[in-house]
């Protein structure tokens, strides 16, 4: 390999490494013609020097870029509190979790496994996009935990149901565990468990045998629970390397 092409990278590798999709995601990108590199089309192949002047746009939008001699990965694990966005901008303006985690220079957070407004719990960010985009790939299957507060009538078969599972547009979902919490009356807490899904499917399920969830609270993404003295709107470190 010529000294030329050892200080170069392929532009799928630099994107997917600042964290705008896989480098497959990359690649029909550029295919489709959307990617320009100091206002010119860029194709697959082509292999460039990422330097403080260059400028790159996906789609008319410029990218802010991560330099390889930068490069470093850190995970973060923040607690999320219900009426908190998880996107950069939200046009009902509500707070969103990025004002809320320490401040990184040259470099930028990617959310890993969303969570909507309504719900709280444990979310991840890093900084490293390639380790993003691998731990939200569907065929990871990462184990999720819910604590799930559900307002109506449960009973055995219910249970069996949504253990069972419903098929939905993505296929078969189910909690591949499920145990019972305490409540009160019509309200019951349990804790559930997907393999494959997301929290949209933890309230479908549970709607499937006619139970509403009124709250939910993700306790566990992958190996990373949500830690006893974590207060909602703080945050830990992960891993650092």
């Amino acid at each position: 390999m010529s000294d030329k092409s050892k200080q170069t990278e392929k532009i799928q590798k630099i994107l997917a490494r600042s964290g705008y999709g896989s480098r497959r995601e990359i690649e029909k990108f550029l295919k489709e013609g959307r990617i320009s590199i100091n206002g010119k089309k860029t194709m697959i192949g082509d292999r460039i020097k990422v330097k403080s002047d260059i400028l790159i746009q996906l789609g008319g939008t410029f990218l802010a870029i991560k330099e390889k001699d930068k490069e470093s990965c850190c995970v973060i694990g923040y607690y999320k509190t219900e009426g908190e966005s998880c996107t950069h901008y939200n046009l009902e303006k509500c707070p969103t979790v990025f004002t809320r985690l320490p401040q990184i220079i040259r470099s930028r957070w990617i959310v890993i496994g969303h969570l909507d407004i309504n719900t709280s719990g444990i979310i991840l960010f890093t900084t490293d996009g390639e380790l993003a985009n691998r731990l939200m790939r569907v065929s990871c299957e990462i184990e999720c935990e819910y604590a799930v507060r559900v307002f109506g009538k449960t009973n055995d078969t219910k249970i069996r149901q949504v253990m069972m599972g419903e098929k939905l547009e993505d296929g078969l979902v189910s909690f591949s565990r499920i145990l019972y919490r305490g409540g009160e009356g019509v309200n019951k807490w349990f804790h559930v468990t997907l393999t494959k899904g997301s929290y949209r499917d933890v309230r479908r399920l549970w709607e499937f045998v006619g139970v509403q969830v009124s709250r939910l609270i993700r306790m566990k993404y992958a190996d990373i629970e949500l830690p006893q003295g974590l207060i909602c709107n703080d945050w830990m470190v992960g891993v650092k390397s």
